[in-house]
């Protein structure tokens, strides 16, 4: 195979020192531009950042390694992608098309697609980032797939060993999510806002696709089948098991534990101290729906 010519860019052999990354000790060198790179504001003759081999920057394009980054292994920045500042990109990574990597971020295993924005103290591992997705701050993603736009990690959220199909998704102030697939390739999962030291471990859909759901104030939501609407859950609340939720809101120290039974919220709203077992879950739920089905007729009445 004939070797592809490069006119972007040359290693600057004198440059060459060593750095220890990702666990190794490398041998690395700065780049200099060979022609101008007019979307990055790259003129011919600028040193860039550093690279281990050639190959860690694609002579095509307009990608670029700006300041003190650093590229190595067998990674590669490629089509209009650019890492910058002190950031480290290493084992096998891919950062292209408008995806940053930026600050002291680490990409570590990692593909970074479309419009992906790496910043501040982040780190990405062994995931697949596609879309127009922000992880800042101190944000953690560990062996995940996340696909979706407007989606923005921050404030120390950590996820892991996740599948994401969001849309409207934000996740703050150490948010965890482990175990947890929400949304698919034919349908996103769409305004969903997870805040307050909530947890999601062990997480996924039912039949009805997650719509507007919102999250937070130290909630945990375990070994859960979650079927969502229009639904607020905050204020300590712990669920555990498969729990149907819509328009409803949760809060103040409410807890509900179902194991293998279905616990359904229609319409409902629980606040303050209450708790659910597994033995009356059913009969509950029965309550909550004639409930509001009372509720209803006398407003009817009162409202014809």
């Amino acid at each position: 195979m004939e070797k592809m010519t490069n006119d972007k860019f040359e290693l600057v052999l004198k440059s060459k020192k060593k750095f220890y990354i990702g666990g190794e000790e490398r041998t690395m060198y700065r780049i200099r531009a060979l022609k101008d790179i007019p979307k990055q504001g790259v003129k011919k003759g600028d040193l860039g950042g550093w690279v281990e081999h050639e190959r860690n920057l694609s002579p095509k394009a307009t990608s670029w390694i700006f300041l003190e980054a650093k590229v190595c292994g067998y990674s590669v920045v490629q089509n209009g992608a650019s890492v910058t500042h002190q950031a480290k990109v290493y084992g096998a990574s891919i950062i292209s098309d408008r995806c940053r990597v930026s600050h002291t971020a680490i990409i570590d295993d990692s593909t970074l697609r479309d419009d992906v924005l790496v910043l501040d103290d982040s780190m990405v591992t062994r995931s697949m980032l596609d879309g127009k997705i922000s992880i800042l701050y101190d944000s953690k993603v560990d062996a995940s797939s996340i696909f979706g736009h407007d989606v923005t990690l921050q404030g120390k959220t950590q996820i892991s060993s996740s599948r994401l199909f969001v849309s409207s998704f934000t996740a703050e102030g150490n948010s965890v999510i482990s175990k947890t697939s929400i949304g698919s390739k034919e349908v996103e999962a769409k305004n969903i806002l997870i805040k307050g030291n909530a947890r999601l471990i062990d997480v996924t859909e039912a039949d009805r696709k997650i719509a507007s759901l919102s999250i937070g104030d130290e909630s945990i939501l375990k070994n859960l089948r979650l079927s969502a609407a229009n639904v607020h859950i905050g204020g300590y609340a712990f669920l555990s098991g498969s729990v149907n939720l819509q328009a409803s809101t949760i809060e103040e120290f409410v807890y509900v534990s179902t194991k293998d039974k279905t616990f359904d919220l229609k319409f409902a709203q629980l606040n303050g101290d209450i708790q659910v077992s597994d033995e009356n879950a059913e009969k509950i739920a029965l309550g909550l729906e004639q409930a509001h089905a009372n509720m209803t007729s006398e407003w009817k009445k009162q409202y014809p």
